[in-house]
């Protein structure tokens, strides 16, 4: 769910809370298949407030508008109608069963009993008024689990401490979303960097490329996202020497293995592309020393660095 709305209206949280009470059951539980709902609520008025809410995949994309005199009347019927587009048949209304409870409608109408004003071209959430029956049964407690999703991405990094200078580079990789944290690998390059030994007769340059593996845990359920996250990294090196007096080159590849953790923020900017930015900060395990000759050291990575990135995320499904 991504929810935007300002500050002194219900968080996403207990949104979904709502919705897994009016299913009497977690909504994962109900769900065969990932549902994205965003919804964004504005103050038009002291007394107007406006909801628009769409759900992907549904039976249809368009977006819905909703109005109301509060900002809480419109979480409700976010919440209801969300429920409705889950399971149909959970919510009914009227009816004499004894073997449901019956409730008041979740307050949908506006504090002085007029009903919110719902415009929808196909009657999914149409004048709250009566009552709800809903299926008996216990709500989870249990956190909502992220729904089941993969992302590719790029971005741009730069890092210090892997080269003798601030290192600019490019990435891509995926990021797969599973129940309760988000597993996300990555293959990235940086521009290579060239040294030069007047006194010694050498010159050479630097390559380096990294495969980065991290597992985050997201905080929050908003379109504004940050997560912890921890990593490893594989970083390759190779360097080419040569020799200015005997015009002689030669290669050597070395390896640098790094862990550490970090924190990544992502902002959703439509409903299916993400802006995404890292900050990492990684330690090395083992790290591999250039030198010329025995006495002549040309350059050693850092043991710790930083790495920042900044891109965008696409959704695969």
């Amino acid at each position: 769910m991504s929810w935007s709305a300002p500050g002194n209206c219900p968080d996403a949280g207990q949104i979904r809370a709502q919705i897994d009470g009016l299913l009497g059951k977690p909504a994962d539980s109900v769900l065969s298949s990932p549902l994205y709902v965003s919804a964004t609520v504005r103050q038009e008025g002291e007394e107007r407030w406006v909801l628009e809410i769409s759900w992907h995949p549904s039976a249809t994309q368009s977006v819905r508008t909703i109005q109301a005199d509060s900002c809480v009347d419109l979480a409700r019927a976010a919440a209801l109608s969300t429920a409705l587009v889950i399971e149909p048949s959970a919510i009914t209304r009227g009816g004499n069963d004894d073997s449901a409870t019956t409730e008041t409608a979740p307050t949908l109408a506006a504090p002085n009993g007029v009903a919110p004003k719902m415009r929808s071209p196909q009657g999914l959430v149409s004048q709250p008024r009566g009552t709800l029956r809903i299926v008996p049964g216990t709500p989870s407690a249990a956190p909502v689990p992220i729904p089941r999703r993969a992302d590719f991405f790029g971005v741009a990094a730069v890092a210090s401490g892997v080269l003798p200078g601030a290192a600019l580079g490019v990435a891509i990789g995926a990021e797969f979303a599973l129940r309760h944290v988000v597993v996300r690998s990555e293959i990235g390059t940086y521009l290579p960097q060239s040294w030069r030994e007047e006194k010694e007769g050498y010159k050479g340059s630097f390559w380096l490329s990294e495969v980065f593996q991290s597992a985050c845990y997201p905080i929050g359920a908003s379109r504004f996202r940050i997560s912890p996250c921890v990593g490893a990294s594989l970083q390759g090196y190779l360097v080419q020497v040569q020799d200015l007096n005997i015009n002689h080159s030669s290669s050597r590849l070395a390896w640098a293995v790094r862990v550490g953790m970090g924190v990544d923020a992502k902002y959703r900017i439509s409903h299916s592309a993400v802006l995404l930015g890292t900050v990492q900060g990684m330690a090395g395990l083992t790290l591999p020393e250039f030198r010329l000759h025995p006495d002549t050291r040309v350059f050693s990575p850092e043991t710790l660095t930083w790495r920042t990135t900044l891109g965008v995320a696409w959704d695969l499904f």
